[in-house]
């Protein structure tokens, strides 16, 4: 899903704009973009809170890994 919405197709054809991206000389995260990533660590850090903190997400993760 993500990577959809960054445009990869656009990287193809320089100087064209993604939603997200400006795919230009220099790919630069567009305004949006910078918005979008930021929700995305504001909510994983809150998934993050919800599991009990850093050390019991580790240990979640590593119960459902096996």
């Amino acid at each position: 899903m993500y990577m959809r919405m960054l445009d990869i197709d656009a990287m193809s054809k320089p100087k064209t704009d993604g939603y997200f991206v400006h795919w230009g000389e220099v790919p630069q995260l567009k305004p949006r973009g910078r918005r979008f990533i930021d929700a995305m660590f504001n909510h994983y850090g809150e998934m993050v809170q919800e599991l009990g903190g850093e050390g019991a997400t580790i240990q979640w993760i590593k119960e459902h890994m096996k």
